[in-house]
């Protein structure tokens, strides 16, 4: 039973640190976009 224990455990670890990775990258995602200059977007230089 130890072994059922010990897998179940490192499923949940996997799943937090997925959530948590998808989590910042969610985040710097919309911090990127929101600190992009629009003119650097459409690229041309004004």
């Amino acid at each position: 039973m130890k072994i059922v224990w010990f897998v179940l455990e490192a499923i949940a670890a996997i799943v937090r640190a997925v959530f948590a990775v998808l989590d910042l990258a969610l985040r710097n995602q919309s911090e990127l976009n929101s600190h992009l200059p629009i003119d650097d977007r459409d690229g041309y230089d004004r």
